[in-house]
Formats: C-alpha cells, sequence, structure tokens
C-alpha cells in the first residue's frame, strides 16, 4: 500500500506519465473495486485498490478517493499530502474547492516540519521528512504527523544524517542542516552515598505479642480469683466445722450447717477450675509469646555530632 506514497509527495516535481489502454482499463477496474470496498467501510483493501490504480493512471479523482480512504485509516498526513497535490493539480476550481478545503480540515491535527538544506542542489541528495521521500529545496515545510519527528539526509561523499525532534499538533519544528546539529550536555552522574554501618534489632510481631500479653494477664488475673475464692471457701469451711459448730466431727451436722459446708466444698470446685483455666492461660501466652515471628528494624541516622542508627520496632 505504501509503495507509491513517495512519488505522491514529489508529484509537484513531477509530470505524471500517460498510461497505455491496458494500463487505462485495469486502473479502471481497480478504481471502481476500491470504491466498492469504500462503500462497505472496508478502507484498508478500498485504498490497496486505489494505490494500485493511482500507480496505472494518476487521475485526481484517483488521487481524491485515495487520499479520503487514508483518512479513514488515521493516516492524516498522507492524506494531507494527497489532498493538497490534488488541489494544486486539480484545474476545475470546484473539485479544487473541494481538495483544498479537506486538506485545510487537516492542517489542525498535524505538524510542520522545516527543514533547511544548505547544498539542495547536490546531485544525489536524498531528503526523508517522517519516513518519506521529500523533493529537496533550499527550504522545505511539509506536514507531518505529531509526535517525534525524524529527518533523514543522505548527501553523497558524507555519512548520512539523522535528526529528530517532538512536535505537538499545530507546531513548527525546524531542522536547519547548516548548522551543526544541537548535542545536550551530558547528564551529571549522581554519586551514591557512602554506605553506612547498620545494626538490626529483632523484634517479635506486634500483634502476637499483644495476644501473648492479653493471655498472661488474663490468665494472672484468674489464679488471683482462684485463690480468693478458695480462701473464702476455706474460711466458709472452718466457720462451719469444728466443736460445738454445726457440723461437729462427733457429732451429725445439722441442717443449717450441712447447707453450708456444701455451699463451701461447691466454692472451694470452682475455685479450682479457675485456677486451671487461669494457669493454662498464663502458660498459652508463654508459648504465643516464645513462639512469634520476629521482625528486623534498621534506620541509619546521621546527626551534627555524628553519625548512629535510629531503631524501631513493633513492641
Amino acid at each position: 500500500m505504501w509503495r507509491v506514497v513517495a512519488f505522491v509527495v514529489g508529484l509537484e516535481a513531477i509530470a505524471p506519465a500517460q498510461p497505455s489502454p491496458d494500463q487505462a482499463v485495469e486502473a479502471k477496474r481497480l478504481f471502481e473495486d476500491g470504491r466498492k470496498l469504500a462503500t462497505d467501510g472496508k478502507y484498508a483493501p478500498a485504498c490497496d485498490d486505489f494505490t494500485k490504480s493511482y500507480a496505472l493512471d494518476p487521475g485526481i479523482g484517483t488521487e481524491l478517493n485515495l487520499a479520503d480512504c487514508q483518512e479513514h485509516l488515521g493516516h492524516t498526513a498522507l492524506a494531507w499530502h494527497l489532498f493538497d497535490d490534488a488541489a494544486k493539480r486539480e484545474t476545475d476550481p470546484d473539485r479544487g474547492k473541494f481538495a483544498r478545503g479537506r486538506a485545510d480540515a487537516l492542517t489542525a491535527k498535524l505538524a510542520s516540519a522545516v527543514v533547511k538544506l544548505p547544498d539542495a542542489s547536490t546531485v544525489g541528495l536524498v531528503l526523508k521528512v517522517g519516513g518519506q521521500l521529500v523533493p529537496p529545496a533550499a527550504e522545505v515545510t511539509t506536514r507531518v504527523e505529531p509526535g517525534t519527528v525524524q529527518v533523514e539526509l543522505d548527501v553523497p561523499g558524507r555519512p548520512p544524517e539523522t535528526r529528530s525532534r517532538p512536535a505537538k499538533a499545530g507546531e513548527s519544528v525546524t531542522f536547519d542542516f547548516g548548522a551543526p546539529a544541537a548535542v545536550e550536555p551530558p547528564h551529571p552522574v549522581d554519586q551514591a552515598p557512602p554506605p553506612e554501618e547498620t545494626h538490626s534489632v529483632e523484634h517479635r510481631v506486634h500483634s502476637r505479642v499483644v495476644l501473648a500479653a492479653g493471655l498472661g494477664i488474663g490468665g494472672g488475673a484468674l489464679i488471683i480469683t482462684s485463690g480468693a475464692m478458695a480462701f473464702v471457701a476455706k474460711s466458709h469451711w472452718d466457720a462451719e466445722v469444728g466443736p460445738g459448730k454445726d457440723c461437729d466431727p462427733t457429732v451429725h451436722c445439722n441442717a443449717t450447717g450441712f447447707a453450708k459446708v456444701n455451699d463451701a466444698r461447691s466454692l472451694a470446685n470452682v475455685a479450682t477450675v479457675v485456677g486451671i483455666v487461669g494457669l493454662a492461660a498464663a502458660v498459652a501466652g508463654g508459648v504465643v509469646y516464645l513462639t512469634a515471628p520476629k521482625e528486623l528494624v534498621v534506620a541509619p541516622a546521621v546527626g551534627a555530632q555524628g553519625g548512629g542508627i535510629t531503631l524501631s520496632g513493633t513492641f
């Protein structure tokens, strides 16, 4: 599809050759096929047919259809060149105005590249702008796609030269090959700071430490409560059991003593259970703390009086 693009861009300096009868017939067939494909929205194959037709017979009607097709494919700069060339070649005022209007409508979407060549008349000089061949002149202005614009210059007897510059839509960038290419100053190399001596401290994970502390505190509280309950139960037992009391060992317990002794015995049993649970919780807290994973926190610090480290942890 792109094999005639360079030819299209340089049409201003080339007189179109008359096609042979066979070429004209084939060009017309390809043109009609391209029109049908474009009507169906199949622009890629339509552009291919228009390109082949244009290569055989570079008629302005074919050029306009090819330009419209390329615009639908998003090849804005190529479409502009085709519309612009058709506007310059067209002798019919209405069609010329139509082509110029289509070209102007695309201008705001494109960037402009201005190329200045001090040796434009050198035989064999080849100039490419945006990857497309452009007829050399002392100053060339052409439309290009926005983005990074690349200009390639190949002059016989000299090494090829390539320059590139960014350009937004509506902007113009100039490439003056009479002046040396701008060289960006080297960027300063950032030197890495000298290594700092650091130390490490391990801390157990905070959440596990909190859990272990909760179990330990809870277990301790239960053990204390158990001791208090056992002391009360022992006091009640001593108050009811003994010579001359409701439960005299030499005599049977009366009803009051029997009830109070049973209460003291039940309280003692509860105290025992509470104590066992408290002891289990305290042991579990110790196990959780000892098995908690550790985290390493290291932070170097430098102050006015010298260097050091700042250590931070989770507990």
